[in-house]
């Protein structure tokens, strides 16, 4: 199973910590402790499922 992590905000107003980019994606199965981010690997991935998750928000009442 893949975990999608998504720091909202605009480019600007969000400034990495370690290197890390606005989405990480990982793979909890292989990569338990969450050290390689797949997000630039496998982006349509990390899309669909910020895609998915912005659905469940506005369904959620969430903006």
């Amino acid at each position: 199973s893949y975990k999608l992590i998504h720091h909202f905000g605009t480019k600007q107003e969000y400034k990495p910590l370690n290197g890390r980019s606005v989405s990480e994606l990982y793979d909890l199965e292989n990569d338990p402790d969450e050290l390689l981010n797949l997000a630039e690997t496998q982006p349509e991935l990390a899309e669909r499922m910020l895609n998915d998750l912005r659905v469940k928000m506005k369904q959620e009442g969430a903006s």
